[in-house]
């Protein structure tokens, strides 16, 4: 019995080297060559189409090389073949032999039989792959809800890819001053509201000046942009730094309130910015009325009854933090069926 040589596609071609040996083992070439042929499954139909035979492969005696073009009708996907050595003459003996044995698409392949074939294939087209995916399966069942049913099966969303997108459009972000606005005040060595993008103690400073305008000797303004519509609200504004000023004196800080076109003031004498010589971190609540909506605006200010021009606020860092809505269509319930699992076990 010959080896098995494998499962071939239609068509292919195959190739393997046999030997001749004399009766004490030494390797010898056929006096007669004989015939190669293939039988198919266990009949006696048999073919010589497309069998190339090469005596003493590569000058080699009694290394034999064959080749199979798997072209010809008589090789068919689903059946088992068997090539066998018919009337050759080695060593004064006439020997008839099974050299090798081969299937044709005949072998059970996990791949294929679980329809995972078509995944690593480019598809004609994005549901194309549906086809392809048995209801009920695992596979089914990662791609869809609860059901098992792929019919339903819409790439521009449900992919991991869509879902990837909509999970970060989801995620919580945190935005930047874009500009400043000095209402009252002065600012100090040329700082401007880039100062205020991370913690570095390079500072935007600005100090008061009399009179006071609205009660203020000092009210600066910074301006963000979270996004626009209603996908993300903002929820937060932290800031770092420090009041340089005697203890009665300290900073408000507002945020405006679109809504009701007005400043909203943010921190009370507890939470306010008190006098300090170094960094200290502050939070304070936002809500979707903080939001312009036509172009996703928010302002934050800051203000002193202060007008003593020696008082210096220093700001190291503002961040605005927002939360989406319906960040590219994702609701609530949107989320929920995203992310979803199932007992596969």
């Amino acid at each position: 019995m010959g080896p098995y040589l494998g499962d071939y596609k239609e068509d292919e071609t195959l190739y393997f080297n046999w030997d001749t040996n004399d009766g004490e083992g030494a390797s010898i070439t056929r006096a007669t060559n004989g015939t190669i042929r293939v039988y198919k499954d266990n009949n006696v139909t048999q073919s010589t189409a497309g069998i190339t035979d090469v005596e003493d492969f590569d000058s080699l005696t009694g290394v034999h090389n064959c080749r199979i073009v798997l072209t010809d009708a008589f090789y068919v996907t689903g059946s088992d073949y068997s090539v066998v050595l018919v009337g050759a003459v080695i060593d004064g003996q006439t020997v008839n032999a099974v050299l090798a044995t081969f299937s044709i698409e005949n072998r059970l392949n996990s791949v294929v039989e679980n329809n995972l074939d078509h995944l690593m294939k480019v598809p004609v087209a994005d549901r194309d792959v549906m086809a392809e995916i048995v209801d009920g399966t695992a596979l089914a069942n990662i791609m869809t809800k609860t059901d098992g049913d792929t019919s339903d099966f819409d790439p521009d969303t449900d992919s991991l890819e869509a879902i990837r997108d909509n999970i970060v459009a989801a995620s919580p972000q945190r935005h930047f001053a874009e500009s400043d606005n000095i209402v009252t005040g002065t600012r100090d060595g040329g700082t401007t509201y880039t100062n205020t993008l991370t913690i570095n103690s390079t500072y935007f400073q600005t100090s008061p000046v009399t009179p006071a305008v609205g009660g203020f000797g000092l009210n600066v303004e910074l301006v963000f942009t979270v996004g626009t519509g209603l996908n993300r609200v903002p929820s937060s504004v932290n800031m770092t730094g420090y009041f340089d000023a005697i203890p009665v004196r300290f900073v408000h800080v507002w945020a405006y309130n679109y809504l009701a076109s007005s400043w909203d003031q943010l921190s009370d004498n507890g939470s306010a910015i008190l006098d300090g010589s170094s960094n200290e971190d502050y939070q304070y609540a936002l809500s979707s009325h903080h939001l312009q909506t036509s172009d996703g605006e928010v302002k934050i200010r800051f203000t002193s009854a202060s007008t003593t021009a020696a008082d210096d606020l220093y700001i190291d860092y503002v961040g605005v933090g927002s939360l989406a809505v319906e960040a590219a269509g994702l609701t609530a319930e949107a989320i929920a069926q995203a992310v979803h699992s199932h007992d596969v076990s």
